[in-house]
């Protein structure tokens, strides 16, 4: 028979089953492989493989952060980390963070519909300029760096729909922890 626990996402007084508590949370990790294959394209012969890692479920949002470096820690070598996503358990997106300068930055969706209209508007330049740089240069890796920023971007805006706002203060929450505390467990800034 299932044990109910207070629910930290609800109402004081609110009740959860454990069970479902404890996989409240689910974890994806966003990646890329480069492989080397010239035979395929000569003039671009690094293919970018994109991988999707499923990192377990978990209680709370902290717990999530928590896990963050021995998640990093299992992938191999060759596979550099691009995002995190964290879904509910009705597969909405709770939290999203990038990875940057050897940490995830939580990303916050955009406050305004200008924001949202401002942001639409720099992936389409993005992309534009990406374009021009595979039509007249044959510049590719230049247009793989401009689309990655463009993905980025974009990661903001799958936020918006289903944003909640007490993971915005577990988040801040977490960053009030002593830095040595916030270097260890891998936790940057929020964005």
């Amino acid at each position: 028979m299932s044990r109910f626990v207070p629910n930290p996402y609800a109402i004081p007084g609110a009740l959860i089953r454990e069970d479902v508590l404890r996989e409240q949370f689910s974890l994806i990790v966003g990646a890329t492989r480069w492989e080397y294959q010239p035979d395929e394209d000569p003039a671009d012969p690094w293919l970018e493989v994109r991988l999707h890692e499923y990192a377990g479920r978990y209680a709370t949002v902290s717990d999530v952060v928590a896990s963050l470096p021995k998640v990093m820690a299992s992938l191999s070598d060759d596979i550099m980390p691009r995002h995190a996503v964290v879904m509910d358990r009705f597969d909405r997106h709770v939290a999203i963070a990038v990875f940057r300068w050897a940490a995830f930055q939580w990303l916050l969706p955009p406050a305004s519909p200008d924001e949202e209209a401002a942001i639409r508007r720099r992936m389409a330049e993005l992309e534009d300029v990406a374009h021009r740089e595979i039509v007249l240069a044959d510049n590719f890796s230049t247009a793989r760096l401009l689309r990655g920023h463009a993905l980025d971007l974009n990661l903001h805006l799958m936020l918006a729909p289903y944003y909640r706002p007490y993971v915005r203060r577990e988040l801040e929450a977490l960053q009030d922890v002593p830095l040595r505390e916030a270097l260890k467990g891998n936790i940057s800034r929020v964005a």
